[in-house]
């Protein structure tokens, strides 16, 4: 009923949800050589239907879907046709792992030995009415933390060069070994962006200023009728005059005169309240994001156990203040290929 087929041999052309369009997948592919295929219909070999990576690393044989993207929106009609194609990806490969992140409600029931091992959400500000009634959709909360981004003359503009991915990345680094403690995703990874999606006019790259000082960011790609928030930062020190929150309303803005028709937040996980909280604040609709898991009778769970304490062991080792940058960011291209 189904085909499996490397994606290097087949001439694709996916419409629609980013992260099963061409230049996501190049963007993952020239940075962490994965090894991407496409499951087909085996009477229509020319539509793809399901995306995803198979790795044989420090985790033994695994099969994702799909590595540092939000979720998987396969191209199926029905539930029943999703449920066909993992059973069919189990039977395929019998002796790997596989995690989906789908975007939905799957019915257990209907994918024999997968199990639902975590939640999270995806919220999407629909961007189809004037500013002014997304304006009113969104929280008091949000509306307050506007106005005090301009009563503290902070303001936003798109920063699409080099040098501004260079900022986004030392903020991001900053945030992620001195709050978070783990390491950032290479520089190389977010230059992967700007040369697929922001140079070719698919995306832009957005910074809040205070005094001329940049103090957040956000990384926005494009993607058929949607605008992707694919990574934001901001700096701590300035988290009180609410620059997320003038950023994220330009971005509507932005997105509502240019015709798109929602803005889509990501993955937030279910126990980031602080997070959900924030996008709730937009105003826009939650659906839930689940991973399904199937794992073959011999799989090694200590080995999987012993390298994840490993990495958690050796991230901590590298985020310590005394570590300069540029290892920190030789560790981040060593090692984030393993965090998929």
């Amino acid at each position: 009923m189904f085909k499996l087929i490397n994606i290097k041999n087949f001439n694709y052309q996916f419409k629609g949800n980013l992260f099963y369009s061409k230049k996501w997948i190049e963007v993952l592919k020239g940075e962490y050589d994965f090894d991407f295929y496409v499951v087909v219909s085996s009477s229509q070999t020319e539509k793809p239907i399901f995306v995803f990576v198979q790795l044989a690393d420090i985790f033994g044989k695994r099969i994702l879907s799909l590595p540092f993207s939000d979720y998987t929106e396969p191209l199926v009609q029905t539930e029943n046709e999703l449920c066909e194609i993992l059973n069919f990806l189990k039977e395929s490969y019998k002796n790997h792992a596989i995690t989906i992140k789908y975007h939905g409600i799957i019915d257990e029931s209907k994918i024999n030995d997968y199990k639902n091992i975590r939640q999270a959400l995806c919220h999407r500000v629909f961007l189809d009415n004037n500013s002014d009634m997304i304006w009113q959709k969104t929280s008091r909360a949000f509306k307050k933390g506007v106005k005090k981004a301009k009563k503290h003359k902070l303001y936003v503009k798109k920063y699409n060069c080099s040098d501004g991915i260079a900022i986004f990345h030392q903020m991001l680094t900053d945030l992620r070994r001195n709050k978070l403690h783990i390491l950032p995703q290479p520089k190389s990874y977010y230059m992967r962006m700007y040369d697929n999606f922001i140079c070719q006019e698919k995306g832009n790259l957005w910074m809040t200023f205070m005094d001329n000082k940049p103090i957040a960011a956000a990384i926005l790609l494009h993607s058929g009728e949607a605008m992707f928030d694919k990574m934001g930062v901001s700096d701590s020190k300035y988290l009180e005059y609410r620059p997320n929150n003038i950023l994220l309303w330009e971005i509507m803005k932005y997105g509502q005169s240019n015709g798109f028709k929602y803005l889509d937040m990501g993955l937030t996980p279910s126990g980031n309240e602080g997070l959900m909280r924030f996008k709730d604040s937009l105003g826009g609709k939650k659906t839930p994001i689940n991973y399904y898991r199937y794992l073959p009778l011999n799989y090694n769970y200590q080995q999987e156990e012993d390298m994840k304490n490993v990495l958690t062991k050796v991230t901590k080792l590298f985020v310590k203040s005394v570590v300069p940058d540029e290892i920190v960011q030789e560790a981040g291209s060593l090692l984030y290929q393993y965090f998929a």
